[in-house]
Formats: structure tokens, C-alpha cells, sequence
């Protein structure tokens, strides 16, 4: 229902946010975007951990030799059961030398081939976390395509994403604005 609305407002040009800010819709959507980033963020880790933690039965070097999880899930998913790293190919998802130490830790590794439904769950989660990928790259071009009008001069300051991540951890505009300059620092100090 969320990306919805957000699909139907990016549909729309940005337009001044009504006073009070608290009461527009579309405001209470930019604000509402911005806390569901974070909680696309944590699902992502989870799906990464969950997926990880199945598949170190077939490739337990993997996650090191991948660090990024949107990346080690593609990985996963192009390996899938294969023992035999030289079919597969894996240029257009990783740089050439990590393409190289994944093929060659793969081919030595002690792993053993998963059961189907462990690698159906493996793939299933790589499904789910780009489709919470997508979600979070449409919440993020609308929060940022909103930002210039509803905090211009921070905007022009910081940018767009740069405005809209600080937006999102002060809780909205409102917020943002009651936040003593000696405090703002302190903004997004901790994950």
C-alpha cells in the first residue's frame, strides 16, 4: 500500500508542501518513506543472514570473499549447487579479481551441495531482498525528488540524499528544525 501511494505521487511534480506541514498527506508519506528505509535496511540484513547462514554449508568462504549482501545474494543465486566454479560465470556481478578468488575458494572449498528446499530458500531469499531493493530505490528517488521543495536550503547545502537521509533520522522537517545546531552533529551516530 506504501509504494503504491509513493508510485502515485512520483507520478506527480513536486509541489509546496500545505501548512501545517504535519497534516498534508504528502508530507506525512516523505516522512513515513524515510522510516520505511530503515526498516527495508534491517529486513535486508536479515534476509542476508538467514540466506548466509544456509548456504556456509555449501560455500562457507563465501560470505568473506562478498561482503556486500545485495552482491553475495546474486552470487548465491548464480552459483546455486554448482561444485564446479569454472561454469560459472560471474563477470557481471563481481570485479575481476574477486570473480577470480570466488572460482578458485569454490573450487577447493569443503562445502557440501545443499538439500532442494535449503537452496529454494536460498534463492527465495535473494527474490525477496531485490524486490526490497527496488522498494528502497523508488522510496528513496521520491524522498529525494520531494526534497528541493519541502527543504530547499539544506538541499542546496547537502544535496538531495544527503537532506533526506538527515530528514529521516530527525524524524521530519518539524523535527529537524527543533534540533539544537550542537546536537546535529550527533544525527546518525549510531546504525
Amino acid at each position: 500500500e506504501h509504494m503504491e501511494r509513493v508510485e502515485k505521487y512520483l507520478k506527480r511534480p513536486a509541489r509546496q508542501i500545505a501548512y501545517p506541514m504535519e497534516d498534508d498527506p504528502e508530507y506525512k508519506l516523505i516522512v513515513a518513506s524515510n522510516a520505511l528505509l530503515s526498516a527495508i535496511d534491517d529486513e535486508q540484513t536479515a534476509v542476508h543472514r538467514f540466506v548466509a547462514e544456509l548456504y556456509a554449508k555449501k560455500f562457507p568462504e563465501l560470505e568473506s570473499l562478498v561482503p556486500n549482501r545485495l552482491d553475495y545474494l546474486a552470487v548465491v543465486d548464480r552459483i546455486r549447487n554448482e561444485m564446479d566454479m569454472t561454469v560459472v560465470d560471474l563477470a557481471d556481478l563481481l570485479a575481476p579479481a574477486t570473480v577470480m578468488v570466488v572460482s578458485v575458494t569454490g573450487s577447493t572449498t569443503s562445502g557440501q551441495p545443499l538439500a532442494d528446499a535449503e537452496l529454494e530458500q536460498c534463492l527465495l531469499g535473494h527474490a525477496e531482498a531485490s524486490a526490497l531493493e527496488a522498494a528502497r530505490q523508488r522510496s528513496v528517488e521520491f524522498v529525494e525528488s520531494r526534497m528541493e521543495v519541502l527543504a530547499p536550503n539544506v538541499t542546496k547545502l547537502l544535496g538531495p540524499g544527503v537532506a533526506a537521509v538527515l530528514m529521516g533520522l530527525a524524524g521530519g522537517l518539524t523535527a529537524m528544525s527543533k534540533i539544537p545546531a550542537c546536537n546535529m552533529q550527533l544525527i546518525g551516530q549510531e546504525k
